[in-house]
């Protein structure tokens, strides 16, 4: 927080001095962001004394013998009031306390009855009863064209995997369970799943007993240590692969980890059971994304017209989030459709969103690529986002401020909600059809810059992606944007391979199209009309592109000149304003 109101400090500076030093020539610059209001002073205090509260409440649980709900609410103001003052005076005492309650919470599950759900696999035919509050992650199995982590590219032989368990007093510490039947042999267990999961053999390796069962435990590193189990009586072998965040041994101490590692899984073992699975899938066939979170701990469902979520966030974000992405579907169809409800009849293709608590689920369900906050797999019509705390999007002309509704989770789930709104529109009828990418991720781009009306859920209108508006102004200014004969062409391997500068081009051609009330706007939004429509007939956008052109005689080197003229006026204005005109 500190850090981005020193960026806007410094663009304010920046940008009123060069406004101030314009001769009046064809050169533009980005626009200042406005200064902060009473409103934004107003809520920041308020999340200063809510900080503070939320300490105090941990700190009388604590004395009060409960120790979960403290640990819980430390994590909570670790995790969502890190930009504040309080906090940041605090933070060394409020992990002292944290860590001190790790070890103590695991010892009262075990030691006193704590209401339970029971986690089952009816595939491999096990299940465990998890302490209610804990959340268990299904890990995506690989599919082409999904994004991956190395951990997920697992043979055949490990499509045990199921799940990964993460407790609610801290989401350092993860369990990994992996079954492999046929082996009653617990050295032979560990051999196999170290050899598979590439872990070596280490001469390290000794044998314990946790609540009467035989284990042979293995380090891997710093950060992860294996337990592997033979179920005899089943000639099913085990492997319990548990793992924590290279910074929890700093906060907390490699002597408590390790301690609150073998209290944990003494909890959990304590309600493991395994008898023969239900069903026997085909090798390989498990499709674990699709399994239903009524049988996950920690995760919840809610169902809109258009969406069903899957979530293991708060109820409350998750509703408002809902109603706004449905007032998104009304404006995607008016303008990809001219207001018809192409596919509203096709309930079977609802999209699911799959929404986690922080970045740190999302990566152990699948792997995104560095920086990618939210993403859309088409294969399973599934957008997966988590949590943006700590961005936050301004609307209008209003400062961004820490508030629900303008948490960056809203803005980035408008531009990647839009791609399933496409493949349902355009792909679900033409499989071979390709977006051309300037529109996928131009419209995508365009659709981030929403701004909803929160009492009367409509929209208020489209703001300039602030994210994309000085990259665009800079591009005109060193005249290095890509001429449009070339750019509107581009394949995807063409577009992504400069991706920076491919997405803002594409959003201001997109944003110049839909926004432009010049004489010509009517012409171009003519042009984009007739080209949406031939997608949804043709699989060759190029030729669908080329004809849509030439039917309204639009000329791309004066669509160019008008593109970058709209623009120059836009810049130009607002250095005379000092501020976004985001209208």
């Amino acid at each position: 927080m500190r850090k981005a109101m020193v960026f806007v400090v410094c663009y304010l500076f920046f940008t009123r001095l060069i406004c101030a030093m314009s001769d009046g020539s064809d050169k533009i610059y980005p626009a200042s962001l406005p200064g902060q209001n009473n409103e934004a002073v107003s809520l920041i205090d308020a999340r200063e004394i809510k900080a503070e509260g939320m300490y105090k409440n941990a700190v009388e649980s604590v004395e009060l013998g409960k120790l979960t709900t403290a640990a819980v609410t430390l994590k909570e103001i670790m995790r969502d009031f890190s930009d504040t003052s309080f906090v940041n005076g605090k933070l060394h005492e409020i992990i002292n306390i944290h860590s001190n309650l790790l070890p103590k919470v695991i010892i009262q599950m075990i030691n006193e009855p704590v209401q339970t759900v029971m986690l089952t696999d009816p595939f491999k035919g096990f299940e465990m009863a998890f302490p209610i509050g804990w959340t268990a992650i299904p890990v995506v199995q690989v599919k082409p064209g999904m994004f991956v982590t190395n951990s997920q590219n697992l043979p055949d032989e490990l499509q045990g995997l199921r799940f990964v368990v993460i407790s609610p007093f801290s989401n350092d510490i993860t369990i990994s369970i992996y079954l492999n039947d046929g082996m009653e042999d617990v050295e032979a267990i560990s051999d196999f799943y170290m050899e598979k999961l590439c872990i070596g053999k280490k001469k390290s390796l000794q044998e314990i007993r946790i609540n009467g069962k035989v284990f042979q435990v293995a380090n891997n590193n710093s950060a992860k240590k294996f337990y592997f189990y033979s179920d005899v009586e089943f000639k099913r072998g085990f492997c319990f692969s548990i793992g924590w965040k290279r910074d929890a041994t700093y906060h907390y101490g490699n002597d408590k980890i390790m301690t609150s590692i073998e209290l944990l899984m003494s909890s959990i073992l304590s309600t493991f059971k395994t008898s023969k699975p239900v069903k026997e899938p085909a090798k390989g066939s498990i499709d674990v994304v699709q399994i239903s979170p009524e049988h996950l701990p920690g995760w919840n469902i809610h169902e809109t017209t258009h969406f069903k979520f899957l979530y293991t966030t708060d109820n409350k974000f998750v509703e408002t989030l809902g109603l706004n992405l449905e007032v998104m579907w009304k404006l995607y169809e008016k303008v990809l459709s001219d207001g018809r409800n192409i596919i509203n009849n096709q309930q079977s293709l609802k999209g699911t969103i799959r929404l986690f608590d922080d970045s740190f689920q999302r990566d152990i369900f699948v792997k995104a690529p560095q920086g990618v906050g939210a993403f859309y797999i088409s294969q399973t019509k599934q957008v997966v986002a988590c949590r943006e705390r700590g961005r936050y999007v301004g609307s209008g002309k209003q400062v961004a401020v820490p508030s629900e509704v303008k948490e960056a989770t809203f803005n980035l789930l408008y531009h990647e909600v839009f791609h399933l709104y496409a493949d349902l529109d355009f792909i679900s009828s033409k499989k071979d059809y390709r977006f051309p990418p300037w529109i996928n991720e131009g419209l995508g781009e365009y659709f981030f810059g929403a701004v909803i009306d929160e009492e009367s859920k409509k929209i208020a209108g489209i703001s300039k992606n602030f994210f994309r508006y000085p990259v665009v102004c800079d591009l005109i200014n060193s005249n290095k944007f890509v001429p449009f004969n070339e750019f509107l062409y581009y394949t995807r391997k063409q577009y992504y391979s400069s991706a920076g500068i491919s997405y803002a081009q594409g959003w201001s051609i997109c944003y110049f199209i839909l926004e432009n009330k010049g004489e010509s706007g009517g012409e171009y939004r003519k042009f984009l009309g007739l080209f949406l429509n031939k997608l949804r007939d043709r699989a060759d956008w190029k030729k669908c592109l080329d004809e849509s052109l030439r039917e309204t005689q639009i000329d791309l080197a004066t669509m160019e000149k008008d593109w970058k003229s709209y623009f120059l006026d836009q810049c130009r204005q607002s250095c005379k304003s000092g501020k976004t005109d985001n209208n």
